[in-house]
């Protein structure tokens, strides 16, 4: 890894090496550019410019990050303060209306006052969609889904309705204050976006309804300490995942957030079972003590292991391989692990045939070539981009391995 690599995930740990954060500081060039660059792609900009400004940093260096710090931690509660007023005024139109709703992630998360929130979300029950609809366009915000959400197909494009059979989540934007809200029927969706099977979970939304708690602060609902980690874990293994090289440290920093305030883990594990996620929990809290050490107990991590099977423990070890750095993912092992995840998470020899012919890889869904190659789905040239596809993934892995020997004789770790 690059030194600057190194400095970031030091900031991010609750039990930080000052000596060696100063060290680095004083002793080794900081590319300021690239150091920026990826506390932002990270969203945790104003936290490590919080913390890095708390040690002994050269002048010129220290007054550039203070700058910085100023601003970034300045937009960030200004930030924070739209979307609790933004919150507030829906989920008391959607209360009149005879609904409920919980605040998701975003500001329940926010345990240092320095989380980047990019956007508005709100859980709602799928048989209360329609109220919470009408209540969030008579706050003022526009259904913008259509545009968004590349996995919507034409022909369920201005209706809703028919989308709740796989979609979880419906984008709208308050185009005065810039605002994007999104409405959640679930945690994931149902279909199309993931190559695991989450039914068992998003069968047990209710169980997440039931355990909710009432924050005086954000005058909200939102989930409980548990399921709040719940949900992080699944976003580190899933959603923002290595493999699909969307990984964030923000996520690790909020599973750090949520087992400092205390975590009941026999609960934690028996919940875990009961949704079959045992193994993407156990992937994801590994991954945040190798990278940011959290303090979970060691009694934890070898009863979550040895609740998974030998195959999720080799795509566990498999997916930890595809952290290159914190700029991008590994695309071989990525990809690897793309290869032989239907042989450990789903039935469907179908699915399993299409790996073993590298097809998710070398010809990926067309709203995935869309976002790789920077057109429109519908574009008649998506079709020329299957035939660049295998040549792009050739170069990538060539970058890879001379970045690696590159880094290697360069820069430590």
């Amino acid at each position: 890894m690059r030194i600057e690599d190194i400095l970031i995930l030091e900031l991010c740990k609750n039990e930080k090496n000052s000596s060696s954060i100063e060290n680095i500081f004083h002793n080794y060039k900081i590319n300021l550019h690239y150091f920026f660059k990826i506390i932002d792609k990270h969203l945790i900009k104003p936290f490590i410019l919080a913390e890095a400004l708390k040690y002994s940093i050269p002048e010129p260096v220290r007054d550039i990050l203070h700058r910085a710090a100023k601003e970034a931690i300045f937009e960030t509660r200004v930030r924070h303060q739209m979307i609790k007023r933004e919150y507030n005024r829906i989920q008391t139109i959607v209360q009149e209306r005879g609904a409920e709703c919980i605040l998701l992630k975003g500001i329940s998360l926010d345990f240092t006052g320095l989380r980047m929130i990019g956007d508005l979300d709100i859980l709602v029950k799928e048989g209360d969609f329609v109220i919470a609809d009408e209540s969030v366009r008579a706050a003022g915000f526009d259904y913008v889904g259509d545009i968004l959400n590349p996995l919507i197909r034409n022909n369920e494009k201005k209706d809703i309705i028919s989308q709740l059979s796989w979609n979880n989540q419906f984008q709208y934007e308050n185009k005065k204050n810039g605002i994007l809200l999104e409405l959640h029927t679930n945690l994931f969706e149902k279909s199309r976006a993931y190559i695991f099977d989450l039914n068992r979970l998003l069968e047990n939304i209710d169980i997440f309804w039931k355990n909710r708690v009432w924050n005086d602060s954000l005058n909200a609902y939102t989930l409980c300490t548990e399921d709040l980690l719940m949900l992080m874990c699944l976003h580190t293994a899933v959603k923002r995942s290595l493999h699909m090289n969307r990984f964030i440290l923000r996520n690790l920093l909020d599973i750090s957030g949520c087992i400092d305030r205390g975590i009941n883990w026999d609960s934690f594990l028996s919940a875990s079972v009961q949704f079959d996620t045992v193994s993407l929990v156990f992937f994801s809290l590994s991954l945040a003590i190798r990278l940011i050490g959290i303090n979970v107990p060691d009694g934890v991590m070898h009863v979550f292991e040895s609740r998974c099977t030998k195959g999720q423990k080799l795509l566990a070890a498999l997916h930890h391989k595809s952290f290159y750095n914190l700029e991008s993912s590994s695309i071989f092992f990525s990809n690897l692990y793309k290869i032989l995840c239907p042989f450990v998470y789903q039935k469907k020899w179908f699915s399993r045939l299409k790996s073993i012919l590298m097809l998710p890889v070398l010809f990926p869904a067309r709203w995935r070539m869309a976002q790789l190659f920077h057109i429109k789905k519908n574009n008649p040239l998506i079709f020329l981009t299957y035939l660049i596809n295998p040549f792009r993934l050739l170069f990538l892995l060539i970058k890879n391995i001379v970045r690696y020997f590159y880094n290697r004789n360069n820069f430590v770790g």
